[in-house]
């Protein structure tokens, strides 16, 4: 159990974070995330959309947390999935996926992206090899293995060689085959839901209640004028 500094989410609640991870929280290429808006523009037709970068990844990072707990991994290994989504959005431009085709057409050849890459993708993996204030603060290969997490190229093998811990389990999904995704699995006809579907549940349940409060107000302001 985490014992280390914590911020409160609307969502998950007080997300601990370990001192390590706080200077990389704290760092300028990290904070800048608080100025990219995770929806792009939508804020400008729904006023409330207003959530960033820096939230989504504060959120991914305490649920991956959750989920490497649950799977028995190791610290070590723990530790390098939660850092590696803290900072699997670190390369995303103004405006999110709707600044990707601009981003694109601009590079030219100058990148060369594989089939289904985003910009943002690659953008993000030179950031944490290169960037020297994460160097300064996650060792070279430790970097390098977050970087192979978020492609899948280490992920993958990490998965299987833990698959000899779920014995009695039927996989559903992979949890690193192509990035970062979610596990499901099955044991004698019971499902187990993992984290991030109790998550998805609890957000169902919170976009119902605000569904019943637009309701409300629209009622009430009908009997208003």
């Amino acid at each position: 159990m985490l014992v280390g500094l914590g911020i409160r989410d609307p969502i998950h609640g007080f997300i601990c974070r370990e001192p390590h991870e706080q200077e990389i929280v704290d760092c300028p290429t990290f904070q800048r995330l608080r100025r990219l808006k995770q929806l792009a523009l939508a804020n400008l037709v729904y006023p409330g959309a207003n959530h960033t970068r820096f939230d989504h990844s504060l959120g991914e990072f305490h649920i991956a947390g959750r989920m490497a707990e649950n799977l028995g991994l190791c610290a070590a290994e723990t530790r390098l999935i939660r850092l590696a989504v803290l900072l699997h959005d670190i390369g995303h431009a103004p405006f999110s996926h709707v600044s990707e085709p601009i981003l694109k057409r601009h590079s030219g050849d100058k990148i060369k992206l594989q089939p289904k890459q985003q910009v943002h993708e690659l953008t993000s993996a030179q950031i944490i090899l290169e960037d020297p204030e994460l160097a300064g603060l996650i060792l070279d290969s430790d970097r390098k293995k977050i970087v192979q997490l978020l492609t899948g190229d280490y992920g993958y093998r990490l998965f299987k060689e833990h698959r000899r811990d779920l014995a009695g389990l039927e996989e559903k999904h992979t949890l690193f085959g192509g990035g970062i995704e979610t596990v499901a699995f099955e044991n004698r006809g019971i499902r187990k839901r993992s984290a991030l579907a109790h998550t998805m549940a609890a957000a169902g349940t919170a976009a119902a209640a605000v569904r019943t409060a637009r309701k409300s107000v629209a009622v009430a302001l009908r009997a208003v004028i």
